[in-house]
């Protein structure tokens, strides 16, 4: 039951194009317990449209959401750039919903805007990474999750590096285009590889892989870990924030087993991502940030 007068604020990056009407940002409402959309209900469809074209084509639009008496939800967005409060309409539901189980390629075909991106995935390989959930151990588990959300990029330029991290930092393989490649550096990562604990921050080696692709259509810093940092490395993470948000590349810190989720969401830009569940859940959170990245 929403709370009365309750207030959420989220902040979301929206490519546009010098033709103001064709940006546009839609909103669904959805009802329901389960995470994947598909299995849920949509209550309510939104729409911000006209929205205005910023130099290097994207915008920041912060989109707020109040609870109110009644039980609905009020929808209000702003253009952080520009200051303008965004006229909101209520639209038809569409009949048709299973277009949000695939990907953007496969929705929008020929018409597809050129992405291009870069991320590097940084994954614990401390001891506790041999914990096993059902007979698997977590490393395998998020060496799998990794491969799968690369392959969602394999149609797009994007650009993917990995690391793996413990007391130390090792890249297996700087951003690069070729699917095979990074999925041979998955491969290659193996527990104790840089350490046994957790004394190393990922972040200032993945910052310095990403700096080269600074004005592309994403950046992205995705670190997978099981346990809890040592204090140092923990510092180092929170300075590092300021430094991705400077150049406007995002942190998502992800996490399972015994992840601090404070700290993960601390250390992220895009809070809304980060997370800390169940090891068998790594997949479909993976993919699901995936959609985001290239929507």
């Amino acid at each position: 039951t929403p709370r009365e007068n309750a207030i959420e604020t989220k902040r979301r990056e929206l490519r546009v194009s010098k033709k103001k009407e064709d940006n546009h940002l839609d909103i669904y409402l959805l009802q329901g317990e389960s995470d994947e959309p598909i299995n849920c209900t949509v209550a309510k469809k939104y729409s911000f449209n006209d929205i205005e074209y910023i130099s290097g084509g994207k915008t920041i639009l912060e989109i707020t959401f109040l609870h109110t008496i009644n039980g609905t939800i009020d929808i209000k967005a702003t253009q952080t750039e520009t200051g303008t409060s965004l006229i909101c309409s209520e639209e038809e539901i569409p009949t048709d919903m299973s277009w949000v189980t695939k990907s953007p390629r496969e929705v929008f075909g020929s018409s597809m805007p050129s992405i291009c991106g870069a991320l590097v995935m940084a994954l614990d390989l401390s001891g506790s990474m041999s914990l096993e959930t059902n007979g698997i151990q977590a490393i395998d588990a998020a060496k799998q999750a990794m491969k799968n959300f690369v392959a969602q990029f394999s149609e797009f330029d994007v650009k993917i590096g990995i690391v793996g991290f413990s007391d130390k930092t090792q890249v297996m393989c700087k951003p690069i285009d070729n699917e095979k490649k990074v999925i041979n550096a998955i491969d290659s990562l193996s527990i104790g590889l840089t350490g046994g604990c957790n004394a190393a921050d990922p972040l200032p080696t993945m910052y310095d892989l990403l700096k080269p692709f600074k004005g592309d259509s994403f950046v992205y810093a995705l670190v997978l870990t099981d346990g809890m940092w040592e204090n140092y490395a923990c510092t180092s993470a929170l300075e590092m924030r300021p430094k991705f948000e400077k150049h406007g590349f995002e942190v998502i810190g992800m996490g399972f087993g015994g992840a601090d989720s404070t700290f993960l969401k601390n250390i992220s830009t895009r809070e809304d991502l980060a997370s800390v569940d169940d090891i068998t859940r790594l997949d479909t959170a993976l993919s699901s940030i995936a959609r985001v990245i290239l929507s």
